[in-house]
């Protein structure tokens, strides 16, 4: 998710395919950038199986955490507040009934992936965003489709249908964000739902997008 203006905006997505990664730190670089953005939400290695296999190639892991740290130290720089997860739901399939357990600090075991962010980090993530006046969201933070591993997803619907309700503006952006907050039972709750996913990405990046440009031009 992503998310901008008015004194405090509030950003969050996470990792679901590959390609994905890249894109969403350059979205962050460009959040960072922003002097009307003040915070951003982000989570990494949280997605579907195929993102885990990919992230977890040496040389993506070190481009990744050099960018990563890039950024961090950027948004700290400028005072600018920038949230990672702190915990993450684990399991060893790609299955609801896998068991699963909860570990801190990104230490996921090589057997094992991301499905889920942990309480810790659902907690986190809530209080800010009901704080925030604008919030973009763009991309679920785990595997929804999944009961078992769809809680920090609806919990982040949940935060933002509330913050709706007290005023701020919300938009769902991208399908498996819209397919989220359809599931959770919250699309009515939120300011405006889009399926345009990678569209979202790049105006949040600044980039002109073709159609735009054309009814610009005209």
């Amino acid at each position: 998710v992503a998310g901008a203006v008015a004194g405090r905006s509030a950003a969050a997505g996470a990792a679901g395919a590959p390609g994905l990664p890249h894109r969403q730190m350059q979205l962050l670089v460009a959040l960072v950038g922003n002097p009307d953005i003040q915070m951003a939400c982000k989570t990494t290695g949280i997605g579907r199986t195929t993102a885990h296999r990919w992230l977890r190639q040496p040389a993506f892991q070190d481009e990744l955490a050099r960018q990563r740290d890039a950024v961090l130290a950027e948004a700290l720089a400028k005072g600018k507040k920038m949230l990672l997860p702190f915990d993450d739901v684990v399991a060893a399939e790609f299955k609801n009934d896998s068991p699963s357990s909860i570990v801190e600090n990104g230490n996921i075991p090589s057997d094992k992936m991301g499905l889920d962010i942990g309480p810790k980090s659902i907690a986190l993530f809530s209080k800010e965003l009901e704080n925030a006046k604008t919030i973009v969201w763009n991309g679920p933070m785990g595997v929804f489709e999944m009961e078992n591993f769809s809680k920090g997803t609806f919990a982040v619907a949940r935060a933002l249908a509330k913050a709706t309700e007290n005023g701020a503006t919300t938009i769902i952006g991208g399908g498996d964000s819209a397919s989220a907050v359809k599931k959770a039972g919250l699309a009515k709750k939120v300011s405006h739902v889009s399926t345009g996913g990678g569209a979202s990405l790049e105006y949040l990046e600044g980039k002109i997008l073709p159609g735009v440009a054309a009814l610009t031009e005209k």
